[in-house]
């Protein structure tokens, strides 16, 4: 063989053998199993060169997901391990960027490089209404900008960080739409950290470092089942399918939280079309919508989501002024009320966010007094 022929093979073989490591690499990818009374797994996977790493539950549903950052040289691929029976690690081969997930804990931390130094991928979003969108920016003259984004989308509300805020990183459903927030969200970052909280959540960013208390679906559940319907308590959030008359101010932007009504006083009529004691009340509660209306009072008429066939026609044969929405059933189910009832039943809120009579029809003179307690 002549020593050109030799030199030939020899590339050939290197380029052969730079694919395959390239292309083995590229494909890279690598689970562990959550303990059973968890469920699901945490995954993390090479896409292009960057290394993404994710949490999935039972049902095959992110959780969380990160892009930690840029794998360079072939052959070098990441690494998921079991450090407890409750936590999982995902470490970059540089040996510093990594995310770790304390299943148990339901919390989130970890190092990412700085992604904004770069075009990086981005993860692709469900983004919902712009009521819940950017909530806390952090900017920095000695480090790069961190935005942190809130929406909405299947009953749980959503956080993402990012240079920008459509340009993210981070993704994690963060936690259920189920009460109004007990604490304000940050609207101010630290002096190194952007914030964001919702109920018991939070999330804190610098850039690079991060870390999330999140909730889980099984902490959701046990926060539903302790969370007390009566005089005094936060009142848990709507769900709404349809709005067949919004609430005054909210035609072209539906309202989507009670959180929004902060300041008013509000009455939750659960009810249905097949329900006679539900239609029997609707003119009494008519008549005190457009009475106290202008005093900040507001009405929301919640249909029952079982056998909804005639609500249409019923309100177009009624006069009705007052705001009325179709539940998706989800709000019956957080008040404990089974979608055939018993109805009617009523939550009346005070102008903080508090839950005043609970179902009782309130009387004029209780509608007065939260009224002039708060004006």
């Amino acid at each position: 063989m002549t020593y050109a022929k030799i030199l030939y093979t020899g590339l050939v073989a290197g380029l052969i053998t730079a694919a395959s490591e390239a292309a083995a690499t590229s494909a890279w990818r690598d689970s562990v199993d959550l303990p059973a009374s968890v469920g699901g797994s945490v995954q993390a996977q090479l896409r292009q060169g960057w290394l993404h790493a994710w949490r999935a539950n039972a049902e095959g549903q992110e959780v969380w997901h990160t892009i930690l950052g840029r794998v360079d040289q072939p052959g070098r691929v990441g690494r998921v391990e079991k450090t407890t029976p409750f936590t999982v690690v995902v470490s970059h081969p540089d040996g510093q960027t990594y995310v770790q997930d304390e299943t148990n804990r339901n919390r989130l931390s970890g190092h990412r490089q700085a992604l904004v130094d770069e075009p990086f991928p981005g993860l692709e979003t469900a983004v919902g209404d712009s009521v819940v969108q950017l909530q806390s920016t952090f900017r920095s003259a000695e480090k790069p900008s961190t935005h942190l984004t809130r929406w909405q989308r299947d009953h749980w509300i959503w956080a993402g960080s990012g240079p920008t805020q459509s340009q993210l990183h981070t993704v994690v459903r963060f936690a259920p739409i189920l009460t109004i927030p007990q604490r304000k969200t940050l609207e101010k970052p630290t002096a190194d950290q952007a914030i964001l909280q919702w109920d018991r959540a939070e999330f804190t960013d610098d850039g690079q470092t991060f870390s999330v208390r999140y909730i889980s679906s099984r902490e959701k559940e046990v926060m539903h089942q302790r969370h007390a319907v009566e005089k005094g308590a936060v009142p848990f959030e709507m769900d709404i399918e349809r709005w067949l008359q919004p609430v005054a101010g909210y035609e072209e932007s539906p309202l989507n939280s009670l959180g929004q009504l902060q300041g008013k006083v509000v009455l939750l009529d659960f009810w249905a079309t097949w329900c006679q004691p539900c239609i029997a009340k609707l003119p009494y509660i008519a008549d005190m919508y457009e009475r106290y209306r202008d005093q900040g009072f507001v009405v929301i008429s919640l249909h029952s989501a079982w056998r909804a066939d005639e609500l249409d026609d019923f309100v177009g044969q009624h006069d009705y002024a007052f705001p009325i929405a179709l539940d998706t059933g989800e709000t019956f189910r957080r008040y404990g009320l089974d979608p055939g009832g018993p109805i009617p039943h009523y939550i009346l809120i005070d102008r903080d966010n508090r839950i005043a009579l609970v179902n009782d029809l309130p009387t004029e003179e209780q509608i007065k007094a939260l009224l002039q307690a708060g004006s």
